[in-house]
């Protein structure tokens, strides 16, 4: 799993002190490739997936053995199974769970020994996986697959020059969140756009915004609707709607990587997300029946192209092109009906975005995770970004999509952190009534332009915990 995270402290007086403390909590994680799903060809055609919805996995020894870069006591073989259920509950498919004394990934050289390994061992091969710029990547995994993308083995190996722990102790990866995200790619998902997704680019340390880092162990829309995409509901009936269309630009030309998303109209809740192709196509399945908001924003947010670059499939040109940077347009709403295909086609104005929220944080923290939120509470959230300019906004400018979620009105406070990012907060309240899922912050400004922060806020099913004692000047 690739993670680059920033945090930053907003109490003047201790900011530079807090900061580098913060950067032992900087996470990363690897590309190994979300609803954005894994393809063989740039085209988009060949979808990367396993050919039999029953998956044969073998469990290493290592799993059970005490490991020195694992926190004594963890649950690692319970954690494993608890990440592999919770896929297994979200589509058509079925861990065939084995136990083996293999300890290594296969080498990429030997194309795969058919052992779809999952190990914790710090063996010569599996500490390959973690060198030059990976060497703070929590997790890796190396697929194999056919010219017509049939998945013959995918190997996880966590980092054993990273910490973890089950229990969320601080400053250490979350062993059952890592799991998890890295089944996804065994999977055949791409990362995901939406920051709240377990299958987002990063991976937060605990700690992070004074919370343990559990979030990422449940499952967000975007990622069930991925591998139902590849493999069917649960109930073995493939059924669900679908969005697709074209991006374009205003000479008609397609929008290569643009993030297309979409949101319950009702709830305001996010679904899904997906990434245009070089051809601007897009599309987005498994939709349930019920009336939807689509969005279309640049990829130059808190997700950039240097989170999908592989060496093959759909997204390998995307750094190559130029970023097609251009404001967020809201495309409308549309109701999906029977499980019937809609078709959505649109054309972007090539105007350069003036608020480009990139963050976003809780605690005088900001990062580019989603912050966990429970209902019937209020929080002091923060915001900002690169040529973010605070000085325009009030929170007459700020909304959530949903009802659920109210701004409290004059709320909104500017801090400065340095001369290159621009930072606010302002006061939030949860309703009760809110539904599990994650939530997109709109900024719109007095002349009508309009921001995203998509997926800023996570209402989740697992407990996050604060530090209560926690003091980042240790």
């Amino acid at each position: 799993m690739k993670a680059e995270l920033l945090t930053f402290d907003f109490m003047l007086c201790r900011a530079l002190l807090v900061f580098f403390v913060l950067v032992a909590l900087l996470s990363a994680s690897l590309p190994a490739k979300a609803y954005t799903l894994q393809f063989v060809d740039s085209a988009g055609k060949t979808r990367i997936k396993w050919q039999t919805n029953t998956i044969k996995i073998y469990l290493s020894s290592s799993l059970s053995q005490p490991q020195a870069n694992i926190k004594l006591g963890s649950d690692i073989e319970g954690a494993v199974r608890r990440a592999l259920e919770r896929w297994e509950k979200a589509a058509n498919i079925q861990f065939d769970v084995r136990e083996t004394d293999e300890q290594s990934v296969s080498s990429t050289e030997s194309g795969g020994d058919g052992i779809s390994l999952i190990t914790v061992a710090p063996t010569a091969e599996n500490l390959l996986m973690f060198t030059g710029d990976a060497i703070e990547m929590s997790g890796r995994t190396r697929l194999f697959y056919t010219k017509s993308g049939r998945i013959t083995e995918a190997d996880i190996v966590l980092n054993p020059l990273q910490q973890f722990s089950t229990d969320g102790i601080y400053s250490t990866y979350d062993l059952e969140a890592t799991l998890t995200h890295e089944i996804g790619h065994l999977l055949g998902l791409e990362h995901s756009c939406m920051i709240g997704a377990t299958m987002q680019p990063r991976q937060g340390r605990n700690g992070l915004y004074n919370l343990k880092a559990f979030a990422p162990r449940t499952l967000a829309d975007d990622d069930v609707l991925g591998v139902r995409t590849l493999y069917g509901f649960p109930d073995r009936i493939l059924k669900g709607g679908s969005i697709a269309g074209r991006i374009t630009d205003e000479k008609g030309l397609p929008v290569y990587g643009a993030n297309v998303w979409v949101e319950e109209a009702d709830t305001g809740r996010l679904v899904s997300s997906n990434l245009t192709f070089s051809n601007g196509v897009f599309r987005l399945s498994g939709l349930e029946d019920g009336k939807y908001r689509v969005n279309v924003e640049a990829l130059d947010g808190a997700i950039t192209p240097l989170d999908f670059i592989s060496k093959r499939g759909a997204y390998i040109n995307l750094l190559s092109s130029p970023i097609q940077t251009f404001r967020t347009k809201e495309l409308g709403t549309v109701k999906i009906e029977n499980s019937r295909v809609v078709t959505l086609n649109a054309q972007i104005e090539n105007d350069a975005p003036t608020v480009n929220p990139t963050r976003v944080g809780l605690n005088g923290q900001i990062s580019t995770l989603s912050i966990p939120v429970n209902p019937k509470s209020g929080y002091t959230i923060y915001v900002g970004g690169e040529g973010f300019n605070a000085k325009k906004l009030s929170t007459d400018n700020l909304s959530f999509s949903s009802p659920f979620i109210r701004i409290v009105p004059d709320s909104l406070f500017e801090h400065q952190y340095g001369s290159d990012i621009s930072v606010i907060s302002f006061t939030v309240e949860i309703s009760p009534n809110i539904p599990q899922g994650e939530y997109s912050l709109k900024i719109k400004t007095d002349d009508g332009e309009i921001a995203y922060m998509v997926g800023a806020l996570t209402v989740d099913e697992v407990e996050n915990r604060g530090y209560t004692n926690l003091s980042f000047q240790k």
